[in-house]
């Protein structure tokens, strides 16, 4: 992370703009704490299907876990997501949005061709959803416009 962010510090991991990127498996997005359960990070490629112990799995495919690293696009996008729930993307932590209970809405989905629905998700899925083939890019999910929150619940539009 150091070398995309020098001025970054080991607080900042924690952060819910702080997000990782494997580029083994299927570009999963994840945080600092997800990074060292992803299966890509723990196992060597080919183990899930020939078993840890399995010799050409250590010997044709050397583990690393560089597979997974810092994501700045997704940390610098996440950061309006942050702001939009009145959060600090400098202070903010993944467990301080999972407390203040978000609900997001997909304006690109709302613009679909299935009329009268809408997509509604909590907290992580907006940084997921913006990943699907329909979206041009994770700025048209992002995009967002305060509505009339709901008693309790913090309600965005992005």
């Amino acid at each position: 992370m150091q070398s995309d962010r020098p001025s970054s510090i080991a607080s900042d991991l924690h952060l819910a703009t702080t997000l990782f990127i494997c580029l083994r498996c299927c570009r999963s997005l994840l945080y600092y704490s997800q990074r060292f359960q992803h299966t890509c990070y723990t196992n060597p490629p080919g183990s899930s299907i020939l078993g840890r112990d399995h010799p050409a799995v250590d010997s044709e495919h050397p583990w690393s876990p560089n597979s997974i690293v810092f994501c700045d696009t997704y940390s610098d996008h996440t950061k309006n997501l942050v702001e939009a729930c009145s959060l600090d993307p400098h202070t903010a932590t993944f467990q301080d949005i999972y407390d203040a209970n978000p609900l997001f809405e997909c304006t690109t989905c709302l613009n679909s061709d299935l009329e009268g629905s809408r997509c509604f998700m909590h907290w992580p899925l907006p940084l997921v959803h913006g990943r699907i083939e329909e979206h041009d890019t994770v700025d048209s999910l992002i995009r967002h416009t305060p509505r009339e929150q709901p008693k309790g619940m913090p309600f965005l539009r992005v």
